[in-house]
């Protein structure tokens, strides 16, 4: 009996050790390809932000300047851009509204189309590295939101082409989704090393 109990504790001392070091071996991994992939993922977001600009969904260029700033290195001041263009446009789109509603889900479905493989890219390729290197639960939720708002986003999409929704949901859930992209760009400015 006491030999059971002394090879069970072995076994378990075992598996923790080799946790640890599986544990170890990740966060070495992670140190290794963290820039860079928080560099892709700020950089995929930075690109969605400025399908604004060429749709005149938003006329303001200052801000537009300030997210391509922070293109290739993630800065606080991008993110506060980011966090202001969702205003700006709910202006423009309250002046265009007067126009032309069709136009206005013409251009919302051409910023979809424009920002589809930055957020695929995302979702489908640096999403699961995260996840399976990465310890960092915080950024791991903030860009599973970000996939939840995306998703929502299409079913508008959908909803409109077979019953006609109408602008305002279809913005309303493309804002959500660039505004959680705002957010996981927040988190990886806080994790960003110089």
């Amino acid at each position: 009996m006491a030999e059971l109990v002394g090879l069970i504790l072995g076994i378990l001392a075992t598996l923790t050790i080799v946790e640890y070091l599986l544990k170890k071996h990740r966060e070495k991994e992670w140190d290794k390809i963290k820039q860079i992939t928080l560099k892709q993922i700020a950089t995929h977001i930075a690109d969605m932000y400025t399908n604004f600009e060429f749709l005149d969904l938003c006329r303001a260029g200052d801000l537009f300047s300030r997210v391509i700033n922070g293109r290739n290195k993630p800065l606080l001041d991008a993110y506060k851009a980011m966090t202001k263009i969702p205003e700006e446009i709910n202006k423009t789109v309250a002046l265009r509204i007067k126009e032309n509603e069709e136009a206005l889900i013409e251009d919302i479905e051409s910023l979809y189309k424009d920002s589809k493989w930055d957020i695929s890219q995302i979702l489908e390729v640096l999403l699961p590295r995260v996840m399976e290197i990465s310890e960092d639960k915080e950024l791991i939720s903030e860009i599973l939101k970000l996939d939840e708002y995306y998703r929502a986003w299409e079913n508008a999409r959908i909803a409109n082409r077979k019953a006609g929704i109408g602008y305002d949901t279809i913005l309303n859930r493309a804002l959500d989704t660039f505004k959680a992209a705002a957010e996981v760009y927040r988190k990886i400015c806080k994790r960003w090393s110089s």
